[in-house]
């Protein structure tokens, strides 16, 4: 999170807070986690300029579930990267555009003529953002 400069949620904590109250927020965390008592709150809702001149909707959870999200990510990587296909590139830890546009000129190069890229437009602007953590 520090890496990506994590934005304030709707509790206004910043990273620099929740860790010098390290000694209490992940105590409150793993303790709401492991009773069932752990709840997401909204997302601070913010727009951001696109490329084609239009916005964004982004979310911005606030620090406790931002948290919480790294560490189901850090536990679930592991189990599920195996399981990907190889040819798969996107949102994948060390890999790029660039590994991927090099991966379609060698399929060229071998003779496979399909190439299939589905994007779905604006999914994530309209898929529901109330996902469990």
């Amino acid at each position: 999170m520090k890496k990506n400069r994590g934005s304030v949620g709707i509790d206004e904590v910043t990273i620099a807070q929740f860790e010098a109250r390290e000694e209490d927020y992940p105590g409150l965390l793993h303790r709401k986690r492991r009773d069932g008592t752990y709840q997401l709150k909204p997302v601070k809702r913010v727009e951001i300029p696109t490329s084609e001149g239009g916005v964004r909707q982004l979310g911005i959870p606030r620090m406790m579930d931002q948290v919480c999200q790294q560490a189901r990510v850090q536990r679930m990587e592991p189990l599920c990267e195996p399981t990907f296909l190889d040819r798969a590139f996107g949102y994948r830890q060390g890999r790029s555009p660039q590994e991927a546009s090099r991966k379609v000129w060698r399929e060229l190069k071998e003779g496979k003529v399909w190439l299939v890229d589905a994007d779905l437009r604006q999914f994530v602007d309209t898929v529901d953002q109330w996902w469990g953590v």
